[in-house]
């Protein structure tokens, strides 16, 4: 028998057998680590102020760029929100209640240069707070906020406070050249703060 004829009684066999098999079922591929489709983060972004305060506005400012960078459309996996939170008030309690992640944006005396940008963490956020209270109103309604919802056990899972230092809050609707020029850096930090936690989620759940 040569080679080509061989060839075709295999293929022949193969083609039999696999017809009395029936058809082949593919199982779907497991993700990597069995990770299975999770419920997305809920994640809030806040900026306090007061518009017609100059710099003291500047959270409200870090929101609108965020959303001029559709932030919220750049983490897979989450849910993020960007709430314009004006001069603070209870009301807001409903919108950040049972986060998973909070991130506070305000004018804050950071005792740095006008423009300067400080990130706050966790328990940072709640230290910083306390020693500042005669800095601003914000920083006492942001206290009380934080325990109301810590004592309604809605409080977020994980919080973090970006203060920029003003140079000039007096009537004006606009912000001082120092602080507009520091926008992009505080949205480079929301973002990176946003991705920070979805690592550790994702890192969490492949351990679990």
């Amino acid at each position: 028998m040569n080679s080509v004829n061989c060839h075709d009684n295999v293929r022949d066999t193969l083609e039999r057998s696999q017809l009395a098999a029936g058809p082949v079922e593919h199982t779907p591929a497991t993700p990597l680590g069995g990770q299975r489709d999770l419920p997305a983060l809920r994640l809030v972004v806040l900026g306090i102020g007061n518009t017609l305060l100059g710099d003291d506005a500047v959270g409200i400012h870090v929101i609108r760029h965020l959303e001029s960078r559709k932030c919220a459309s750049l983490f897979s996996g989450a849910q993020i929100e960007l709430v314009d939170g004006g001069t603070l008030g209870y009301l807001l309690i409903d919108r950040i209640s049972e986060a998973d992640g909070l991130i506070i944006i305000d004018s804050a005396n950071i005792n740095q240069a006008p423009g300067s940008v400080a990130v706050f963490t966790d328990q940072q956020v709640d230290d910083f707070l306390e020693l500042n209270t005669s800095s601003s109103v914000h920083e006492v309604g942001l206290i009380d906020l934080l325990q109301m919802l810590r004592l309604n056990k809605e409080a977020p899972k994980r919080c973090a406070l970006i203060g920029i230092q003003p140079e000039l809050i007096d009537w004006a609707i606009e912000l001082s050249p120092v602080v507009t020029a520091a926008l992009p850096e505080a949205c480079n930090a929301v973002e990176k703060i946003l991705q920070s936690w979805l690592d550790d989620s994702e890192n969490s759940d492949v351990q679990t």
